[in-house]
């Protein structure tokens, strides 16, 4: 008995034995010849030509080793397009397998590492893209996702220095900045997941890459939902941190409405853009846009920017650069990339900043902005407004309102030459509190007015305008004057024109030059004052019978009574005080400076006088007492003439 239950034993261990090396043996004789080189490189040639005949396309595969057969290691692998040109090369690429399916076309990986791959999306000369020829090709031209389409997953990978190519084969070289006719990405190195290729799309997530732009533009990190599919280039809930700037954008897209839209890409790939609150530093823009000019800061911005580049759009942008200064606007760009031909619309809907912030903006190859003194006690300054036109001439309409009152501008501006512009428009303002401004509240208070413009200015430092307005009402002395008009030229160092008031208390016209270009200011006008209610005007408090009337030439240079040259003369005018009238029909007044020797004359009604010498104003009064206490010692002592 038990030598027959050994024998059953030993039968039984003998027939596992042999259904083990039955199985076993043909896997390791398998494993043994899938580690041969020649098996090895048979393999990769048989890979190789079924994916070429598959796609019609040259595809190879320098070498294919199997490692316990859930895992393959290739090496150079090279896909090329069409047209012959590489659309992907990678000299290494290890991948676990889940399950292969050449007949049906589908081929399922785990983990894959690629080492130094190039991927390159072409766009040749007929306007179509290599790999949306490819994706139409392995589809067969059925729409996505039905049965029998060739596809690719893999659920995880890492891309370690990798290079992205976008280009056309016709474009315009010398671009700066980044050329999307010609991007070129390099030290890619990235973690994904969920990887398809699956009829014509392409699709995974980025869950971390850095990389470099040609241009110098520098991704430090980057996570997005990433897919080219039939309409395009997608990016979906993309976080990407630059060297100075950190963007969050629910959609960043590239739309194209057909396969040859892309040889157009200016006009025919349309941006599809949301950005959520993102800090963006404008020397970065400089890499999408011309913005060598904006000013330099740090900034949250948000918006929605649609449209080809050609015609780009940005909607609801908003911007944010400290607490003090924000800005909401949208804007049209009808033109570009050719910026400097480029029509522009930018609506500003609400722009709130100080003065202060304002002297912060640093802009490339400008000197720091300074304004004037005034301006720093304006406190929060608000703006509405629009700029239509091309950046060397347009048209700016604009309201200003700050604590100190509102200003209205509608202007348009125009070259005329290197740095020279012509402007032309009208402004107004409303309610400006000149006294708070200046800093002297006792004499000035509110003005309002409204003024037409027609000049030019030289670099926007120096300005030459002929002005036509009025001043509906001016704060002066706690009087308010009303109706006064201004006719002229004017330009930062001078007046050339005429000011007349027409105010119940007082009428006056003024017709002359003041021009303070020179080291010696001069004049030369007439005034005529009609008639002058001075205690109604204010300058005289006590007497209300206080008056004045008169006409008054001037034709002289000098800023004091010592370097005057010229003649002031005051003719048929009259005073009134205390009901009494003082009337003066020719008084002049004549000096001239020559040979270091001064000359004054005067002649009134009353009496004329002369004066001749080397004399000065400033000291006359001391020098008059000193020769009297000589000629009167008793009645001028000697000590008081020094006072």
């Amino acid at each position: 008995m038990a030598e027959t239950m050994l024998k059953s034993i030993k039968k039984t261990v003998s027939i596992i034995l042999i259904a083990i090396t039955t199985l076993v043996l043909p896997v390791l004789l398998l494993m043994l010849l899938l580690s041969l080189s020649p098996v090895q490189t048979f393999i990769s040639k048989k890979v190789s030509q079924y994916l070429s005949d598959k796609t019609k396309t040259e595809i190879s595969v320098g070498e294919i080793s199997f490692n316990f057969f859930n895992r393959i290691t290739a090496r150079e692998i090279m896909i090329a397009d069409r047209n012959r040109d590489t659309l992907l090369y990678m000299p290494y690429f290890q991948a676990s397998i889940r399950s292969i399916d050449l007949t049906g076309g589908r081929i399922k990986l785990g983990r894959a590492v690629a080492s130094s791959p190039v991927f390159a999306l072409i766009t040749d000369s007929t306007g179509l893209m290599n790999l949306r020829w490819y994706l139409d090709m392995l589809s067969g031209g059925k729409s996505k996702g039905k049965k029998g389409d060739f596809s690719v997953t893999i659920s995880s990978g890492e891309i370690k220095n990798g290079t992205f190519r976008l280009e056309k084969m016709i474009r315009t070289p010398g671009k700066s900045g980044i050329d999307f006719n010609y991007m070129r990405i390099s030290d890619i190195n990235a973690g994904f997941s969920n990887f398809a290729v699956m009829g014509d799309s392409v699709a995974l997530k980025i869950d971390r890459l850095s990389a470099r732009e040609r241009s110098g533009f520098m991704v430090r990190r980057m996570s997005a939902f990433f897919s080219v599919t039939g309409r395009g280039i997608i990016f979906k809930d993309a976080v990407i941190q630059s060297d100075s700037s950190l963007v969050d954008a629910p959609l960043i897209g590239l739309i194209a409405d057909s396969d040859s839209s892309f040889r157009h890409f200016e006009e025919q790939v349309r941006f599809d853009i949301r950005l959520n609150k993102s800090s963006v530093n404008t020397s970065e823009l400089d890499f999408f846009m011309p913005a060598d000019k904006l000013p330099l800061l740090t900034a949250e911005l948000e918006g929605e920017l649609t449209g080809p580049l050609c015609e780009l759009r940005g909607r609801n942008m908003k911007i944010k650069s400290s607490d003090e200064t924000t800005c909401s606007f949208s804007f049209s760009l009808s033109g570009l990339p050719d910026f400097k031909n480029t029509y522009i619309f930018f609506e500003i809907n609400s722009l709130r900043t100080s003065a202060a912030d304002l002297q912060q903006l640093k802009i490339p190859g400008s000197r720091p902005l300074v304004l004037p003194e005034m301006l720093n006690k304006t406190g929060h300054i608000t703006f509405t407004g629009s700029f239509t036109g091309f950046i060397n001439d347009f048209v700016t309409y604009g309201r200003l309102y700050t604590t100190f009152g509102s200003l209205y501008s509608d202007l348009s501006l125009r070259p005329e030459g290197s740095g020279v512009f012509k402007i032309k428009g009208n402004i107004k303002g409303s309610k400006i509190d000149l006294g708070k401004l200046s800093g002297n509240e006792k004499l000035l208070g509110a003005s309002s007015f409204s003024a037409d413009i027609d000049g030019t200015t030289s670099s926007f430092r120096s300005f030459a305008i002929n002005l036509n307005g009025l001043v509906d009402s001016l704060n002066l002395n706690m009087y308010n004057y009303r109706n006064i008009s201004l006719s002229g030229r004017f330009t930062d160092k001078a007046w050339d024109g005429s000011v007349r008031i027409s105010d119940q208390n007082i009428g006056l016209d003024l017709l002359g030059m003041f021009d303070f270009s020179k080291n010696l200011p001069e004049f030369d006008f007439t005034l005529n004052l009609k008639k002058a209610d001075l205690f109604s005007l204010n300058f005289d408090r006590k007497d209300t019978t206080s008056s004045a009337s008169l006409l008054l030439t001037a034709n002289f240079t000098g800023n004091n009574i010592d370097n005057l040259d010229g003649e002031i003369r005051l003719l048929n005018s009259s005073f009134r005080k205390y009901g009494k009238d003082l009337e003066v029909y020719d008084f002049q007044l004549k000096t001239s400076t020559s040979m270091n020797t001064h000359s004054l004359n005067l002649n009134t009604d009353f009496f004329n006088a002369q004066i001749t010498g080397n004399y000065n104003f400033a000291t006359i009064g001391t020098d008059i007492r000193k020769v009297l206490a000589v000629l009167f010692p008793a009645k001028f002592e000697m000590n008081r003439a020094k006072n």
